[in-house]
């Protein structure tokens, strides 16, 4: 083998491995979608939290976990039983007050009104493991959520990523508030090729390239003695 044919296996070799690793990052991290924690008036009708994950995904065991802003303690926990992730990747958690129309698009019931004010919502795996977490509002001293804290919305407005799985782990920078709810909804993407983890310019640069290399460089043809 002379050294082109073993280069051009080589970026080969390099080019799947990268192939694949991208393959992965198109795979939904289960991420709290949006939160509605506080109605103008009586919570109970009309707050939710969405889940953004894997069609068909189990989220038996999983646990969503509100932390008191004032001591960094949980202060409730919510735990899954026969829950899996629908065809559009939506899973809207109400209460069981919740109103006709916001029942009619929820996948699952509990207490889900959290608390208003500085807090946060914590979303843990059935093994035990922190997911996601975001914080709304900010204390000296204290954080659970990731990177620095969303705001602390107004009575009617929602916390909501982006878009759909969205997730930079900072949560200033992913959600949005809106002042219209959207459960089992969420903003398009800007384009068809919207990832929700984020890759280096430069690593894609360097594939394409690479690509050209491996499968535009003309094969040499060697003298036969």
């Amino acid at each position: 083998m002379d050294g082109f044919v073993l280069w051009r296996s080589i970026l080969r070799a390099v080019f799947l491995a990268f192939s694949l690793s991208f393959a992965s990052l198109a795979i939904a991290t289960p991420v709290i979608q949006e939160v509605y924690y506080d109605l103008p008036g009586s919570d109970a009708s009309g707050v939710f939290t969405e889940i953004y994950a894997d069609p068909g995904l189990s989220l038996n065991d999983w646990q969503l976990v509100g932390i008191n802003g004032s001591t960094g303690l949980p202060y409730r926990t919510v735990t899954f039983t026969n829950l899996f992730v629908p065809t559009d990747g939506f899973v809207v958690i109400s209460t069981t007050q919740a109103s006709i129309d916001l029942a009619s698009v929820s996948d699952y019931q509990d207490n889900v009104d959290w608390q208003n004010g500085v807090d946060a919502l914590q979303l843990w795996s059935a093994s035990g493991e922190l997911v996601d977490a975001i914080q709304y509002g900010s204390l000296s001293g204290f954080f659970a959520g990731e990177g620095d804290p969303a705001v602390d919305i107004s009575p009617g407005f929602s916390l909501s990523r982006q878009y759909a799985g969205y997730d930079t782990n900072d949560n200033l920078n992913d959600f949005l508030v809106l002042d219209t709810p959207t459960p089992g909804t969420a903003l398009a993407a800007p384009s068809s090729n919207f990832i929700s983890v984020p890759i280096s310019n430069s690593a894609t640069l360097l594939m394409c390239g690479l690509l050209a290399l491996v499968f535009s460089y003309p094969t040499r043809n060697r003298a036969i003695a």
